[in-house]
């Protein structure tokens, strides 16, 4: 099965076109995930009467704020049962076996671990500029663009969800695929499947589109320590680097873990601290943010249902990591 997310935030034409898109054009086993964030044009009463009729396999989450793209998504992350996992925007129109095409391309191109489509409504490397223009390839790539990817369940387990850091949108997208590269996975553009892009639809003006991508663009600099660009040479980038990381994992109780998080910023030895949360545990994310003093600091969250042993977690946190050395504290 594959787990089809879609984040709606207003748009509710344009949703309806996804919805049905995907109803005419996929042929294997699959469920819609639909998390609003608070839209006010009628998507919420229309996900509520409908979703069910439109997609028997179906789940849906109405927030009460909009709490931007990665947050959302990671919400239908921990809903997600599907052995692969799609992100898919509302102002999209998927084509004839577009998910049959990804996901036989992810399986078949070496060590791939996110296929995205070409559409005319993106950025090179996806960007083609006539529908007539896919072919029967498969190309490596070192950028994809969120709007349609594609990857197994597993990787969640690998890398964690979202890097909810990058508020409202753009970015989020980027540095998932970061992290997977740097685990040795790679990014794959299957040209045989062409999808429609309605372009930064949901955003209210250009201004809050430009503003949000240069402060975006910052964090991910801040994080990594280069500037994502589109290059022809793949992983070629100087990453961040550090001496010493500290990796926490954090258990399922938010009091003692936030007791924790308290007693190591009034002691703090390390460059970075790498935590490993389990999703869902607002006050232990303010806490966090509110961490000073250090260089680098990331919050990786898993669902606690995709969790099957403590190593996991521990895999998860050495996969984030940029120390040259490192200590283990299970909270």
């Amino acid at each position: 099965m594959v787990s089809i997310i879609v984040l709606t935030y207003n748009q509710l034409e344009l949703t309806k076109q996804c919805f049905r898109t995907i109803k005419t054009n996929t042929d294997l086993d699959y469920e819609v995930i639909v998390v609003d964030n608070c839209s006010t044009d009628g998507t919420r009463d229309y996900i509520t009467a409908n979703l069910k009729g439109i997609f028997p396999q179906s789940k849906y989450l109405l927030n009460d704020t909009n709490k931007g793209f990665a947050a959302g998504v990671n919400q239908g992350i921990s809903l997600a049962s599907g052995e692969y996992i799609c992100f898919l925007n509302n102002d999209t129109e998927v084509t004839e076996n577009w998910l049959t095409h990804m996901i036989y391309a992810l399986n078949t191109y070496k060590d791939a671990m996110i296929v995205g489509p070409v559409s005319t409504g993106t950025f090179p490397p996806q960007y083609v500029d006539d529908i007539g223009k896919v072919s029967d390839s498969i190309k490596e790539v070192n950028i994809l663009y969120g709007f349609c990817i594609v990857f197994s369940r597993t990787l969640i387990l690998k890398i964690g969800m979202l890097d909810e850091r990058y508020k409202i949108g753009n970015f989020e997208d980027h540095d998932f695929h970061e992290r997977a590269i740097r685990i040795g996975g790679k990014l794959i553009v299957d040209c045989n499947t062409y999808i429609y892009h309605h372009c930064h639809k949901s955003w209210k003006s250009k201004l809050q589109l430009d503003y949000t991508t240069i402060v975006n663009q910052k964090q991910f600099e801040n994080k990594w320590g280069f500037q994502k660009k589109i290059e022809q040479e793949i992983g070629t980038y100087q990453y961040y680097s550090c001496k010493n990381s500290l990796i926490v994992i954090l258990s399922n109780s938010v009091q003692k873990n936030c007791k924790y998080i308290k007693q190591l910023e009034s002691n703090m030895e390390f460059e970075e601290v790498v935590f490993v949360d389990r999703y869902e545990q607002q006050e232990v994310q303010e806490c966090i943010e509110n961490i000073t003093g250090l260089e680098r600091k990331i919050h990786v969250k898993v669902p606690d249902s995709y969790i099957e042993h403590e190593d996991m977690l521990k895999q998860i946190g050495l996969n984030n990591m940029f120390g040259e050395d490192y200590q283990m504290i299970v909270v």
